[in-house]
């Protein structure tokens, strides 16, 4: 079924690139193998050969990761994919998400991260905006606005089209 294999893939790059981008000590755009195979054991319910079986369907099924190291090590084919994927899982699949997208960006921002790694959620932010519910949307504006992170947020309302809408504006004035 078409939509079940959708979802349960969504789930598994989600929790993949969002564990990924949010620890600093990894290098950016490298996946270990055993941790997505990890994550597909537990996404699917499966043991360890067919997960990895399900590993290689999903990267010539989707295009989307690439086996970088021979058994070692994989890779989205353009960050943007993880970091897509990482925001939709911080939406998506946990209740708070967005505000541990946000509290870490903000320790990167402030240096109490790795410094090399200080723009590592850049390019979430914005996603993160995009995809969040209308209702969420002004409240995560509002909190992106202490970071002090005024490009962020700039992207961000052009993400959420609410650039217009009354209450942004007085976030910025």
């Amino acid at each position: 079924d078409y939509l079940r294999t959708r979802q349960l893939r969504e789930r598994v790059l989600g929790a993949v690139a969002l564990d990924h981008i949010m620890d600093e000590r990894q290098p950016v755009n490298t996946l270990l193998r055993p941790e997505i195979l990890a994550v597909i054991r537990t996404v699917y319910k499966v043991n360890e050969s067919k997960a990895t079986d399900l590993l290689f369907e999903l990267c010539k099924e989707t295009g989307v990761l690439v086996e970088d190291v021979k058994e070692e090590s994989f890779r989205f084919v353009h960050a943007t994919f993880c970091e897509f994927f990482a925001a939709l899982e911080a939406v998506q699949g946990h209740p708070e998400g967005w505000r541990q997208i946000l509290e870490k960006h903000r320790a990167l921002r402030d240096g109490t991260g790795l410094s090399e790694q200080n723009a590592r959620l850049t390019e979430v932010v914005p996603f993160v905006a995009g995809l969040l519910p209308r209702y969420e949307r002004e409240s995560y504006l509002a909190t992106l606005l202490t970071t002090n992170d005024f490009v962020s947020l700039a992207r961000s309302l052009l993400e959420t089209k609410l650039y217009g809408n009354q209450e942004p504006q007085n976030l910025i004035l």
